[in-house]
């Protein structure tokens, strides 16, 4: 995976950061596990130690649902076709910048100066040279010419 580089990119990035080292402390303020209930405590306490004890029975019989994560297969095939994507146009834009790095390459090369003779102008587009002559021949001065 690259590196973010863009402006854009490393702001949201920093933000990223942000939320999860704010998760993190908020996780960490937590307490660890919940303290047992006293029920012992409780029924020595109160007069309704019949009803403690049915609460303790309620609490010991208490089951959670367990949930099944059903989005997981969805979301790992979306971040998969994502990721392809993300990686395809990764190759495409690679592939297009060293198109526009040749073709600069071409045009520094090919740039005219004050100093640039005809024949330098010639060397560098021997076709404009050909069609100059073919134009002279025929003697089409003002060709391309708007007036």
């Amino acid at each position: 995976m690259s590196k973010a580089s863009s402006p854009a990119a490393k702001s949201e990035l920093a933000r990223l950061q942000q939320m999860y080292a704010k998760v993190e402390a908020e996780s960490a303020s937590l307490a660890p596990t919940v303290a047992p209930i006293d029920f012992k405590g409780f029924k020595a306490r109160l007069d309704g130690a019949a009803f403690v004890g049915e609460m303790e029975k309620a609490y010991a019989d208490l089951k959670y649902p367990v949930g099944t994560n059903t989005l997981a297969g969805k979301a790992e095939a979306k971040l998969n076709e994502l990721f392809a994507s993300a990686k395809s146009t990764a190759e495409q834009s690679a592939k297009r910048a060293a198109e526009l790095e040749a073709f600069l390459g071409k045009l520094q090369a090919n740039r005219t100066t004050k100093d640039t003779t005809v024949d330098d102008v010639v060397a560098l587009y021997p076709d404009l040279d050909a069609e100059v002559q073919q134009e002279i021949k025929k003697h089409e001065w003002m060709k391309g010419v708007s007036v």
